[in-house]
């Protein structure tokens, strides 16, 4: 019995079973994404809020303990000391364990330390367990920054980096808010150290087990490698164990990139630290204005800030990747915001706040970007090295928009401020010239 040959239609059709199947698998891919992006993000909104406990509580502990402000101060300054130096350090062990669990043990601590300091009453024990708080929060960033570049393609990494950005801005916001009115509750002042010192314990225990390091990590895979045709990766994998020698030597001392970008990190935080830490001053001086009519002026770098970092992060994924060119064009809108700052006239209230709005815009888009750009022209197995190492740098930055600034000021007046600033804006623009053609790889 001969058996005749079955058409094509009598045939299962696996392209369908398999579309259906990449279909399933993308929906799961996506919505895994999602929910490690808003615990990474609510993570690092809490991270920030602990950063800034001590600040606005400190007026009712000063008050309660009888602190002096020198004693206040010395607290204070115990914290950005260590987290600059955490921030370097922290990168190579975020590295070397798994991010996510260093996300959450870095919050449980930071918890556990503003717990501590909710029931401390001397100046040694707090300023040492605010620096203990520093220390811990710098796993915080790095983590984020590998975790972000593990679970989005080059793509869309922009916007996605810049809308985690964001959620700094949202601890910031809250923290003043809260911290206040736990502090003048019936609890008592230590409420506001320790209550929100408890919410990071518990958000840490619940959102580590929750979130996964990488798309390799919750078993599945990255669906733009299979659309880019390239599977290759820049260095080892990830998730590889490295030795210390191995993540900062190959990864970053011999990467002038990542130096490049330091030395103009450098430079773009003085001058975002300087804005923030003296323009008020320059217009109570110059405008002749009260301070609460200064503060509402200078409230416009936070509102151009948030809109500065979200435009960079989309219109660099719409350039393709050219995020160092995007970064060249905000700073060169930066050194003209600046020129305009200082020659527009007083007695203009909403120019002063349009003016200044402008310079948050332009120099929120290249404090994020810098970021982005040297966590994705790393080796994959040190983002965090990488990008500890830039953080680093840029609280030099800051630091030095302090007491040097002040120095100029008191020497040249005003003119020396503004002087600084656009010194420090065009060395930052000069220090990425040479990396002006730089691309984000589309495999990375």
């Amino acid at each position: 019995m001969s058996s005749t040959p079955r058409s094509d239609a009598s045939l299962p059709a696996p392209s369908a079973s398999a579309s259906a199947s990449a279909s399933a698998s993308l929906r799961r891919f996506k919505l895994t994404r999602w929910s490690v992006f808003i615990g990474m993000a609510l993570t690092y909104a809490t991270y920030v809020f602990l950063r800034a406990t001590f600040t606005y509580v400190a007026p009712m502990l000063a008050s309660h303990l009888d602190l002096s402000l020198a004693s206040v101060g010395k607290i204070s300054s115990a914290f950005p000391i260590a987290y600059g130096f955490s921030r370097l350090f922290t990168g190579v062990l975020v590295d070397s364990a798994s991010p996510r669990v260093a996300l959450g043990a870095g919050l449980l601590l930071a918890g556990l330390v503003n717990i501590g300091m909710g029931y401390a009453s001397t100046v040694p024990v707090l300023a040492a367990l605010w620096a203990l708080n520093g220390l811990v929060q710098g796993a915080g960033a790095g983590a984020s920054a590998k975790m972000i570049t593990s679970w989005f393609s080059r793509k869309e990494r922009g916007f996605f980096w810049a809308l985690w950005s964001t959620s700094a801005n949202v601890g910031g916001f809250f923290a003043p808010i809260l911290c206040a009115a736990l502090a003048s509750s019936q609890m008592g002042f230590r409420a506001g150290m320790a209550v929100p010192g408890a919410f990071a314990v518990v958000l840490a225990l619940l959102s580590t087990p929750l979130m996964r390091s990488s798309p390799e990590g919750a078993g599945l895979k990255p669906p733009w490698d299979d659309a880019d045709g390239k599977a290759e990766e820049k260095g080892k994998d990830a998730g590889e164990k490295v030795s210390w020698r191995e993540a900062f030597v190959e990864g970053v001392i011999k990467n002038k990139t990542i130096w490049g970008l330091a030395v103009s990190y450098f430079f773009v935080y003085l001058v975002r630290s300087g804005m923030k830490s003296w323009l008020h001053f320059w217009l109570l001086e110059a405008r002749s204005i009260s301070a609460a009519e200064a503060a509402y002026r200078v409230s416009g770098m936070e509102v151009g800030g948030i809109l500065g970092t979200f435009s960079a992060g989309v219109v660099s994924d719409a350039m393709d990747g050219r995020r160092v060119a995007v970064t060249v064009g905000y700073l060169l809108g930066l050194i003209g915001a600046l020129v305009a700052t200082w020659l527009i006239p007083g007695g203009k209230p909403f120019l002063d706040f349009a003016v200044i709005s402008v310079l948050g815009f332009m120099i929120n888009g290249p404090q994020m970007m810098i970021g982005l750009i040297g966590a994705e022209v790393s080796d994959k197995r040190v983002v965090a090295t990488a990008t500890g190492v830039l953080g680093w740098i840029s609280y030099l930055g800051a630091a030095a928009s302090g007491f040097p600034l002040s120095l100029a000021i008191r020497k040249f007046g005003w003119v020396g401020f503004f002087a600084a600033l656009l010194g420090s804006s065009i060395l930052a623009l000069v220090c990425l010239l040479p990396f002006w053609k730089l691309k984000a790889e589309s495999s990375n």
